[in-house]
């Protein structure tokens, strides 16, 4: 394998374990969001009308609603932060980065080599063809040396 192709074969495996990263975090992160609105859309619902009721009878109904939207509150904010802080390693992105950079760099140098190249072939091919050129025209000189040699070989 060359190593043109290792360094494209590089960046493609780098490129897919940062995407793979992402989509690993966007994944956990839904998950515990998720898992947030099931508390606040379900706790809302039917445990937070029968804690109500069940406080209602021994304190004041005022107070027993401020009591229940607090916890709900408090397991909402609890999911939230779990879900934020729940992440691959920055370690391991910052890696995938690394060489990803390192490829496209070395990519880069592979490339303007080739560059290069191509630019002293041009130039070669530049000095051949006034080379050609030359040899056509003194080719041409000799031709009509000969044939003006034989005009004049005739004439005599």
């Amino acid at each position: 394998m060359s190593d043109s192709s290792f360094k494209l074969q590089l960046l493609i495996r780098s490129e897919l374990a940062l995407m793979r990263i992402g989509a690993d975090k966007a994944v956990t992160r839904s998950g515990y969001f998720a898992v947030a609105m099931l508390f606040v859309l379900l706790g809302l619902g039917m445990l937070n009308y029968s804690a109500y009721l069940a406080l209602a009878e021994r304190i004041h109904p005022s107070l027993a609603a401020l009591i229940i939207s607090s916890i709900n509150i408090v397991i909402a904010a609890i999911a939230i932060i779990l879900g934020r802080s729940a992440h691959s390693s920055d370690r391991e992105e910052q890696m995938a980065k690394e060489v990803r950079d390192m490829a496209y760099k070395e990519l880069g140098k592979d490339v303007e080599e080739v560059k290069l190249k191509v630019e002293s072939l041009t130039d070669e091919v530049k000095t051949i063809s006034k080379g050609v050129s030359n040899a056509v025209g003194l080719i041409k000189l000799g031709a009509s040396v000969l044939v003006n040699s034989k005009n004049t070989d005739k004439k005599e």
